[in-house]
């Protein structure tokens, strides 16, 4: 590893400890965190921290090769990158990526566009019935029948919490401190902290929540907490996006695709074909994940009343 590649981690990582130390300290400034890391939910909880620091209004990030490769989008010139640790080399063999949000990136020729999806009030049902159906609650009961989709979702975040509190609290706790005192310091941040999390990424109100208990937390366990958090929150919000893209049929696409179901009920998305542009789709699309490439003889003139169509390659959701 060459010393400038050491002189970033190691700037990458005080960066990280500046911005730790900030936000354990201070409520609202943790609040304000978690729901700036809403938007950005899959990334790592030390990604979102960095996020945060230095672009808090991100709505969706990438590498620069993730913009030009996935979604046809180019990184503007003399756009600042966020230096983030490669976790699990998720952005290739570097120690090290940069990020780029989206308000960085300009649309191309055949540019996908990004589906950064967005909770409609009539999305409200198709939400409490998922989280239902997950978590086991029967929304349909005379118990929950009249719950709005707040008391829903807390409901869910419980149950979520309570399954996975013991791979998170510690169990050395301090001297100074009651097992019982501990742990629910720490149990109460991190319902506290998912619950800010997911109304934030669905725009409802925060108000109500404190975290009071910030405050009391050790350094071990308030890095356990940040885990928590991060890996809770991620699992409800996959299956509250998949609603919301189910609900609103969003789906990434170019221009005016078209979109085909398959059998195995995957989604690919279609832009037809001409004579004109087909050499020039070849030339321009290219993938990171391997797919099966097949050569479509085009000739003129077309008699066949079908249309041909490429295959675009599935991206995530934001």
């Amino acid at each position: 590893m060459s010393s400038n590649v050491k002189e970033k981690i190691r700037e990458i990582y005080t960066t990280l400890e500046e911005v730790n130390n900030n936000i354990s300290t201070d409520k609202e400034r943790f609040k304000e965190f978690l729901i700036s890391s809403s938007k950005n939910y899959k990334c790592t909880y030390q990604q979102q921290l960095l996020i945060f620091n230095q672009c808090p209004e991100s709505t969706a990030v990438h590498t620069f090769d993730g913009w030009k490769n996935h979604f046809k989008r180019y990184v503007k010139k003399g756009a600042k990158g966020i230096a983030v640790p490669n976790i699990e080399r998720a952005y290739g063999k570097n120690e090290y990526a940069y990020l780029f949000d989206i308000s960085a990136t300009d649309p191309r020729q055949n540019s996908i566009n990004v589906p950064i999806w967005q909770r409609e009030d009539s999305d409200n049902t198709a939400i409490i019935q998922t989280l239902g159906n997950k978590y086991g609650i029967d929304v349909d009961s005379e118990e929950f029948i009249d719950y709005t989709l707040d008391e829903v979702i807390e409901c869910a975040v419980d149950i979520s919490c309570q399954y996975n509190f013991a791979d998170y609290i510690l169990e050395n706790k301090p001297q100074q401190q009651t097992e019982t005192d501990t742990n629910n310091n720490a149990e109460s941040t991190i319902y506290k902290g998912v619950l800010a999390t997911i109304y934030g990424r669905l725009g409802l109100s925060t108000n109500q929540i404190e975290f009071d208990e910030l405050e009391n937390l050790t350094e071990s366990e308030y890095f356990n907490v940040m885990g928590a958090i991060n890996e809770i929150s991620k699992e409800l919000l996959l299956n509250i996006s998949q609603t919301i893209q189910t609900n609103q049929s969003i789906v990434p696409q170019i221009a005016e695709a078209e979109i085909t179901p398959m059998e195995n009920d995957d989604e690919v998305y279609f832009e037809p074909l001409t004579n004109d542009n087909i050499k020039a789709l070849n030339e321009q699309i290219t993938f990171e994940m391997p797919v099966e490439v097949k050569t479509v003889e085009v000739v003129e003139p077309i008699t066949k009343t079908e249309t041909i169509y490429p295959v675009i390659p599935q991206v995530d959701f934001y």
